[in-house]
């Protein structure tokens, strides 16, 4: 995250690489010494540790004062993004914490990470999340008047979900083309993409994956309360 992209030359023959150029860098205006990225966890309501890759500018104090954004996808199996992107670089220059939360329902620690948060389990995601705020607060990285979310289709479901559940753990939230009308749109095999979706997120047919899939789904559970 924080060391952009290199191009090299790769003789076939024995010898050093060649670099060529840095691609989508800042070139002298960014000097990547100033930064730490590490990997830090957080332990989840059921004690499964959940890693999250955390970027910030080296002088920060940690005081819970850094506002913080959360980056989080959870679904398919995927991983959250890791790479360099020069958008985070106002951000961090401004003294943000960048952390991407690989809560379960993704690839990164494997195929039974992804299994542990898909169909009945899917509110793995949600738990995840709320310890990755949490642990962010104790570690005096960030506070939770000072978090932000964000995620986009699948991951925009679960900030969705978890909004709806932890309206006070992040101060703002950004969910980008979010899947948020779930029921609805799980229990209609007519429209295109639904049936594939069942090896994600279950098959509404059945009483007890559409209990399930209300219980959480953001459009169904929307209540009056404070939001961020």
């Amino acid at each position: 995250p924080v060391a952009p992209w290199q191009v090299y030359d790769v003789p076939l023959e024995p010898g050093a690489l060649r670099w060529i150029r840095e691609r989508e860098g800042l070139g002298d205006a960014w000097r990547e010494e100033d930064y730490v990225c590490e990997q830090r966890w957080a332990a989840s309501e059921d004690g499964t540790q959940v890693p999250m890759t955390v970027v910030y500018r080296k002088d920060l104090a940690l005081d819970g004062s850094n506002p913080a954004l959360l980056a989080v996808y959870g679904a398919y199996g995927q991983c959250v993004e890791t790479d360099w992107a020069v958008p985070r670089v106002s951000l961090l220059e401004r003294g943000w914490v960048l952390a991407m939360c690989h809560v379960r329902g993704g690839g990164e620690l494997g195929a039974s990470w992804h299994s542990a948060a898909r169909g009945l389990k899917k509110l793995n995601s949600v738990h995840d999340l709320a310890a990755c705020t949490r642990e962010l607060a104790k570690q005096g990285l960030s506070s939770h008047p000072k978090m932000a979310l964000c995620g986009a289709s699948a991951g925009g479901l679960l900030v969705g979900a978890f909004v709806n559940a932890h309206p006070s753990l992040v101060a703002a939230a950004i969910a980008k083309v979010a899947f948020v009308d779930m029921a609805n749109t799980m229990a209609d095999p007519s429209l295109a993409l639904t049936i594939p979706e069942y090896e994600e997120w279950g098959d509404a047919s059945d009483p007890e994956i559409m209990t399930y899939i209300r219980s959480y789904s953001p459009y169904d559970n929307v209540k009056l309360q404070r939001y961020p």
